[in-house]
């Protein structure tokens, strides 16, 4: 079996998604990279792989990969307006939040031996759509809850997708996506819709042969001869910005994970998730300072000046606020146990704890 991450959909699904761990306490954002490693606890522990395999398997050949966005995308050059809305109704400081993340990601598969797949001019789609191709008769699960991968099934009769959102978990997918997205276009990508009267048209040509719209080999005199040529340039642009391209295998290998188990406990420590510590590793926290300190040395590398600025003017006083909020109310709780009236003892325990709240917050 092998599980595919649709990295760029699940940053995007946690990052803007207002996760109650968006942040940690060294000012790097990680609300999607939390979502992302909840998913890559969960499957490997389910897989029996990597960090969790217990020997019990020894001819286990499960493996994991992780497939990247290139931000050189060859379908600009066919239509600019291609995906050019994405963002536009997010803030800077959150488009740079999600990018760093994306960074993020890339440091961590390289520290943990997690194989990843970035080719240039790619988008993850192609990658993901090719890895398929590759292995036509592999049991294969895509965590991702993008649209256009569904057509998968075309490929690999053991194709599956994950969802990225809730708990829900294998997607109902509907294998003639890609065919409909030709057709209807796609408001999210900016990709536009061919005349109404044609659109049953390709839709019912992508049922029959979608082969031949994966080859890309199809030109504007292969199509019915009832498309005037209009609409059949407009048919041929929108087969070339939906239907992903199948890489040749030459081009790229998915290697093996060799995965160091203390290595992943330096990292979830740096990112201050200890619920995963917890619950998959079973230790609320081990301390690897030396490999810990190393990995957020490259960490903050990645870090946007203006994600930084944003947590230190915005998010760090709410972390105060809270962290001091709690405090009270829990000294308020112990003076009223202990029905000790005295209220310089209390003033005395709460501004210590105050104190130590503060410290903890100190960049």
């Amino acid at each position: 079996m092998l599980y595919v991450y649709d990295v760029s959909n699940i940053i995007y699904n946690g990052a803007l998604a207002g996760y109650s761990k968006d942040w940690c306490s060294n000012y790097f954002p990680t609300g999607g990279i939390y979502k992302l490693f909840g998913y890559l606890l969960r499957d490997m522990k389910e897989l029996n792989i990597g960090w969790f395999d217990d020997g019990s398997n020894p001819n286990n050949t499960n493996n994991i990969i992780m497939c990247f966005d290139n931000p050189r995308n060859f379908r600009k050059k066919i239509y600019p307006q291609y995906k050019a809305g994405r963002g536009a109704d997010r803030t800077s400081v959150d488009n740079k939040k999600v990018s760093n993340q994306i960074q993020a990601v890339k440091l961590c598969c390289q520290y943990l031996g997690i194989p990843y797949m970035e080719i240039e001019g790619f988008e993850a789609d192609d990658l993901i759509y090719s890895i398929v191709a590759k292995y036509p008769k592999e049991q294969i699960v895509v965590r991702s809850n993008d649209s256009d991968l569904q057509s998968g099934k075309l490929l690999n009769p053991k194709y599956f997708m994950k969802s990225t959102t809730g708990d829900k978990s294998y997607v109902d997918l509907y294998p003639y996506m890609i065919g409909e997205k030709i057709a209807y276009g796609d408001a999210t990508d900016k990709i536009p819709a061919i005349d109404p009267p044609f659109r049953p048209i390709i839709t019912e040509m992508f049922k029959k042969n979608p082969f031949a719209f994966f080859n890309h080999n199809l030109k504007p005199q292969d199509l019915p001869n009832s498309i005037p040529d209009f609409v059949a340039e407009d048919i041929i642009r929108n087969i070339n910005l939906v239907v992903p391209y199948i890489i040749p295998p030459t081009k790229y290998n998915v290697p093996k994970m060799k995965m160091d188990k203390s290595v992943l406990v330096d990292i979830l420590n740096a990112f201050a998730f200890k619920k995963y510590l917890k619950t998959y590793l079973r230790r609320e926290r081990e301390y690897g300072r030396e490999g810990e300190i190393a990995f957020q040395v490259e960490l903050f590398k990645i870090l946007d000046p203006e994600v930084k600025e944003y947590f230190l003017t915005n998010e760090l006083p709410r972390k105060k606020e809270k962290e001091i909020g709690s405090i009270t109310s829990q000294n308020m709780k112990a003076q009223k146990n202990t029905n000790n009236n005295s209220p310089m003892t209390w003033k005395t325990n709460e501004n210590k704890n105050l104190d130590d709240a503060l410290n903890k917050f100190k960049i």
